[in-house]
């Protein structure tokens, strides 16, 4: 699960999504969800990206497809996957008995989306890492990190 939450972490800063860091005591406080970003935080953080990356005509025109693609990949699966993982549960839960195979297969479907999102992420994170120089690499690793630290200094409680 830390590996999922790294690989979100650093596609979403990439390619204008959001960043998914942990406290490290295992609360979620602090922690911002893909599924938690707003359009409108999206777009800022692509117009971040774009101005301090010095991003070309052509690399802010593939940055834009990109953002619009994880938007639209975001509207399609949170609300409705989360919503139906949550009835089921609940279904199950409503039984006079359930087996373990049964919540397996639901916890199943659930990973299963999970991983089909994190493969998007993790295409559209080398879409945009292709499309940098390597002063643009540099820069983006420079502000990942300035970000990253940051944040834990927020966390830390």
């Amino acid at each position: 699960m830390k590996n999922i939450k790294n690989l979100i972490f650093a596609t979403l800063i990439l390619i204008s999504g959001a960043i998914s860091l942990n406290c490290g005591d295992g609360s979620h406080k602090c922690e911002l969800h893909y599924k938690g970003m707003s359009e409108n935080q999206i777009e800022m953080i692509a117009k971040s990206l774009s101005s301090k990356l010095d991003l070309t005509e052509e690399q802010n025109k593939k940055l834009v497809q990109i953002k619009n693609e994880i938007i639209g990949n975001k509207k399609d699966i949170q609300p409705p996957n989360k919503e139906d993982f949550k009835t089921k549960l609940l279904q199950l839960i409503k039984k006079d008995k359930i087996t373990a195979n049964e919540l397996d297969s639901v916890f199943s479907e659930r990973q299963k989306q999970h991983a089909e999102h994190r493969m998007f992420m993790m295409k559209k994170l080398a879409e945009f890492h292709s499309i940098l120089t390597a002063e643009q690499k540099e820069k983006l690793l420079k502000h990942v990190e300035e970000y990253k630290h940051k944040k834990k200094h927020k966390c830390d409680h």
